[in-house]
């Protein structure tokens, strides 16, 4: 696939809309659950979706968690 940077688009999105991605990449061959990771819904998770045209390319979850106590 022939990749023009300009036509790539970051967005912020719930984690619904990337488990689909998670499911297929990540967790290939097991239930659609198993994508579903703990702190998903927690108000202080963030998600990005990657498009590229209409087309879903990548995403990234970040999580809130303490390095050290």
């Amino acid at each position: 696939m022939e990749f023009a940077l300009r036509e790539l688009r970051i967005d912020r999105c719930r984690a619904a809309d990337l488990i689909d991605l998670r499911h297929v990449v990540l967790r290939a061959g097991l239930a659609r659950e198993t994508a579903m990771f703990p702190g998903d819904d927690d108000l202080s998770a963030r998600h990005f979706i990657a498009r590229w045209k209409a087309q879903i390319v990548g995403c990234a979850t970040l999580h809130l968690s303490a390095w050290q106590d």
